[in-house]
C-alpha cells in the first residue's frame, strides 16, 4: 500500500509543483540564449509558454537546442465548430504551453533558440526544471506494484484493492509522463479519466486472473493433471 502511494503521489507532485526552475528567461527571436547554471546536467523538463498576437494568428513554431535532443514545438490557435441549440457556431481554442523531457549533457551551459517563427504577443517564456523520475523506470515500478496489489487482493480477498491501486497508479503515471508545472484543472480531469479507464481495468483483470488461478477448482484440475 505504501509503495502504491509513493509511486502515485510523489512523481505527480514533483511534476506539478517542481519548485524554482534551474534556469529561465524570455526570448523574442532566433539566436538568443538562456544561461544554464553549472552542474545542471541530467534529467530535465523544458517548459515553453507564450501568447499569440491576435485572433487571426494561427501559431508559433520554435526549436530550442541545448538538451541531447533539440526541442521542436508549437503554440497554436485552432478553430472548432460547436453546435448549441441547433445553431452551429465556431470557437477558438488555444494551446499556449509546450513541454518536453530530456537530458542535459555534461558541460552544457545554455539553451539556444534555433528557430522562432510566427506572431507572438510579448516574449516567449522558457524554463528548465529538474526531472528526477525517469519515465521508463517509473512505468516498470508501477507495473510491478500493480501486480503486487493484484496478488494481495487474490490471496487476502481484499475487495477492489487492485482496482483502486490501478486507478491511483494510472493517474500518477499519466501526470508524471505528460504533465507540466502548474497544470490547469483540465489536465487534472484528464489524469483522473486515464486512471479510471486504463489503470483500474488493468488492476481488476490482473486480480481476476490470479483469483481464478488460485481457486479450489483450478487447484484441483492442476493436481489431477
Amino acid at each position: 500500500m505504501l509503495l502504491v502511494l509513493i509511486l502515485a503521489v510523489l512523481p505527480a507532485v514533483a511534476t506539478l509543483v517542481p519548485g524554482a526552475p534551474l534556469a529561465g528567461g524570455e526570448v523574442t527571436g532566433k539566436g538568443q540564449h538562456i544561461a544554464v547554471p553549472p552542474a545542471a546536467e541530467g534529467g530535465v523538463l523544458l517548459v515553453v509558454r507564450g501568447s499569440l498576437a491576435k485572433e487571426g494568428a494561427r501559431g508559433v513554431l520554435f526549436s530550442i537546442a541545448g538538451m541531447e535532443e533539440v526541442a521542436v514545438g508549437t503554440l497554436e490557435r485552432t478553430r472548432a465548430h460547436v453546435r448549441t441549440r441547433r445553431v452551429r457556431t465556431h470557437v477558438f481554442r488555444e494551446r499556449l504551453g509546450f513541454h518536453q523531457r530530456g537530458v542535459l549533457p555534461q558541460g552544457s551551459r545554455e539553451l539556444r533558440v534555433e528557430r522562432l517563427e510566427g506572431d507572438l504577443e510579448g516574449p516567449l517564456r522558457v524554463e528548465l526544471y529538474r526531472s528526477n523520475w525517469p519515465f521508463p523506470l517509473l512505468a516498470c515500478a508501477a507495473g510491478l506494484s500493480l501486480l503486487a496489489a493484484a496478488v494481495l487482493q487474490a490471496r487476502l480477498r481484499l475487495r477492489r484493492y487492485a482496482l483502486w491501486a490501478g486507478t491511483a497508479l494510472g493517474m500518477g503515471l499519466f501526470t508524471a509522463g505528460w504533465g507540466e508545472p502548474h497544470a490547469d484543472i483540465m489536465f487534472a480531469a484528464a489524469s483522473l479519466f486515464m486512471g479510471f479507464t486504463l489503470g483500474a481495468p488493468l488492476g481488476w483483470l490482473a486480480a481476476l486472473a490470479l483469483q481464478a488461478r488460485s481457486s479450489p477448482t483450478a487447484r484441483g484440475k492442476r493436481r489431477r493433471s
